[in-house]
């Protein structure tokens, strides 16, 4: 059984398998994809159990139906060093023979049973919610503060809320939340789901490079189907922490500073801190940043404008990573930081918002500051 391809089609369904199939495992299997011809076109797929991604590439010119399954990183490293134009992966007995018609150049590879590999889901679902690059954007803002932790599977996972008329994204790792909303008024779906770290940011990969992008859910899995490219994931079963006690109603004082201008004296004086952690003053006109570190600290001084509050002095410890994680997802050229007391959350939203830009919140907890 042959199939026959071109080496860009492949390569680029290859560099999306990857990312999904798992380099170490207890089960060889998973570290292969699989390869299978269907209605003319060649369909590529991986797993890690968790994730599976299949990918569409069309055209493919294979005389035979065929089916095998070849490592992953084996098989995109050799496809990836075969010259521009077709190319064939042809299998006699359990090895695979790749080659490109008028070149010398060929490789051959392994192949472990094709019925061994784990089946791929399918929806027969049509109500899927349309988006476009706006979901991107959306998982954007908040992925970041999704917790590294894989023991804390409700905090390892990006909480999307589906209402009518609106589609609401939640991250948090116990030290920062960031929340953000956008208008759907297409959304099929209802109710709260849990997308696991690593599937959450396939899908924001993909909805990055796609003007649209298509979800919708079965028991315990979501779909995301955009141009050839079909993820699906297994969902979180289990429910996020109540958040919505965490954003504080009022804070005493809230200054808008230009967000570029913080974005980099943050990055400056970061680079001096012990331990990534800065302190911020809050004037009445300004916001001084300073750190103390082992080999000498660091200060710099921003203008700001005093919207809310009285007062002067303010000093408020923070992480300067996850005060950057905040800037990055703000989306105006301005930005608002809302302050309470020393033990208080600290607030970033928009410096100016529109009705249609939906809902944009970081809370980050403050650091201890040493007098």
């Amino acid at each position: 059984m042959k199939i026959e391809t071109t080496r860009a089609q492949l390569m680029a369904a290859l560099k999306t398998a990857t990312k999904v199939a798992p380099q170490r495992t207890t089960k060889p299997i998973l570290s292969y994809v699989s390869l299978y011809t269907e209605d003319d076109s060649l369909l590529v797929g991986a797993t890690d159990l968790h994730t599976e991604v299949r990918v569409r590439v069309d055209g493919n010119g294979g005389a035979d139906e065929a089916a095998m399954c070849i490592h992953a990183k084996d098989l995109a490293d050799r496809i990836d060093a075969m010259p521009e134009g077709p190319v064939e992966i042809a299998v006699k007995d359990t090895t695979a023979i790749i080659t490109a018609p008028g070149s010398r150049r060929r490789f051959q590879l392994p192949t472990m049973d094709h019925g061994s590999f784990p089946a791929l889901h399918e929806t027969k679902r049509d109500d899927w919610s349309t988006f476009g690059k706006e979901i991107a954007g959306l998982l954007g803002k908040v992925i970041a503060a999704v917790s590294t932790d894989e023991s804390r599977p409700h905090l390892n996972s990006v909480a999307t809320f589906w209402s009518e008329g609106k589609l609401l994204a939640a991250a948090t790792d116990g030290h920062r939340l960031h929340l953000a909303s956008m208008a759907c008024d297409h959304c099929e779906e209802d109710g709260e789901h849990l997308l696991p770290r690593p599937f959450a940011k396939r899908i924001f990969e993909m909805a990055k490079g796609s003007d649209e992008v298509k979800l919708c859910t079965t028991p315990g899995r979501l779909f995301a189907h955009a141009g050839d490219t079909q993820f699906c994931g297994l969902l979180v079963d289990s429910s996020f922490p109540p958040f919505e006690d965490v954003v504080p109603d009022s804070t005493q004082s809230k200054h808008v500073v230009d967000r570029a201008e913080l974005r980099r004296a943050v990055q400056a004086v970061s680079v001096a801190a012990h331990k990534g952690h800065v302190q911020l003053t809050l004037r009445p006109d300004a916001i001084e940043l300073s750190c103390a570190g082992d080999a000498g600290g660091g200060h710099d001084i921003v203008e700001a404008e005093r919207v809310d509050g009285t007062g002067d002095g303010q000093v408020i410890g923070m992480n300067a990573t996850y005060l950057l994680d905040a800037l990055a997802a703000v989306d105006t050229d301005t930005v608002a930081l809302g302050a309470g007391g020393e033990t208080d959350p600290v607030v970033v939203r928009r410096g100016a918002t529109r009705a249609s830009d939906g809902e944009l919140t970081c809370v980050l907890m403050p650091r201890m500051v040493k007098r």
